[in-house]
């Protein structure tokens, strides 16, 4: 059985991501998303973290054919580009609220995609 359901879809001219579950989000209001294993938590603005059965990889390649601006810093994380600085030269801040640190292959990768 195939899912019929697009990976991005727009409302009101603001770009929302399928992320599992016939569950969207606007794509601007997402600070991070965590990989948890086969699933995501994929944390917004506002404070909450919403829960999905969709992996990491999967989101990530749906972000990617929008050409959003997402960065996948890590093997667990990948950050909103436009709420993102970086605090240290290891680490980036999303703000001011968590650090993650860079895998030593993204580092480079991310000064390359400023």
């Amino acid at each position: 059985m195939k899912n019929n359901m697009e990976p991005i879809k727009y409302i009101n001219n603001q770009k929302y991501l399928h992320v599992g579950s016939r569950q969207y989000l606007c794509i601007d209001n997402i600070l991070y998303l965590e990989a948890d294993l086969n699933y995501c938590n994929i944390y917004l603005k506002d404070g909450k973290r919403v829960f999905s059965s969709t992996t990491l990889k999967v989101l990530e390649r749906r972000l990617d054919e929008q050409r959003a601006n997402f960065f996948r810093v890590n093997r667990q994380y990948m950050v909103n580009m436009c709420h993102a600085t970086v605090s240290d030269a290891d680490e980036v801040s999303i703000e001011n609220k968590i650090n993650i640190c860079f895998s030593r292959r993204k580092k480079q990768a991310w000064q390359m995609a400023r």
